[in-house]
């Protein structure tokens, strides 16, 4: 049970890094400035089972900090093209559905730049970066949205008896489901390459 090949040991292991990335994330989100690159470190450990050292998430950071600066612009002009959109929408309910499912997939596309440019060698390419993570996008939203209503219930119930969960939890654990999936249908897409060839 407690051996380093168990499934118990994996998922404690696991679990502790889904809590400490998240607290070191939410941490450095303070200071807004570093959240774009404190991000890529969080996707980028959460994505690699095998790594699980604090220190690694700092020497990312670092790493990717300028690489990352382009798409904290981009997450920043969603967020503002998002709260010009609000006062538009009036009381039309259809109106703010719309828009709500525009905003999750706005969400989703910005998750998933980070997420490619983990995996893919984009460098400073980030025009072929954006056209890869819309059309990733559209494949995988669907899914994905299941992982945040999933978690919007877990945590809506569970706040009032457990607010400790929502703290310890927050981003980190809808995110390593996220990137489960991601990787999922990024390895289909590498087969389907693969068969073509």
């Amino acid at each position: 049970m407690f051996s380093i090949d168990s499934k118990f040991y994996r998922f404690t292991v696991q679990l502790s890094k889904i809590v400490w990335t998240n607290l070191i994330f939410t941490v450095l989100s303070v200071f807004i400035l570093p959240i774009p690159a404190a991000f890529s470190s969080l996707v980028h450990l959460l994505n690699d089972e095998n790594d699980s050292k604090i220190s690694h998430f700092f020497t990312h950071m670092k790493e990717s900090w300028r690489q990352t600066i382009p798409l904290g612009l981009f997450n920043l002009f969603s967020i503002l093209f998002c709260l010009g959109i609000l006062p538009i929408l009036g009381n039309s309910l259809f109106a703010k559905f719309l828009f709500f499912i525009f905003g999750l997939f706005l969400l989703t596309y910005n998750i998933d730049l980070y997420v490619l440019q983990d995996v893919g060698d984009y460098g400073k390419h980030y025009f072929l970066l954006l056209q890869e993570s819309f059309i990733f996008t559209v494949v995988v939203f669907l899914k994905e949205c299941l992982v945040y209503l999933g978690f919007m219930v877990l945590y809506t119930f569970s706040y009032e008896k457990f607010p400790i969960l929502v703290l310890l939890l927050g981003i980190s654990a809808p995110l390593f489901f996220y990137l489960k999936i991601a990787n999922h249908e990024l390895s289909k897409t590498e087969a389907m390459k693969k068969n073509r060839k």
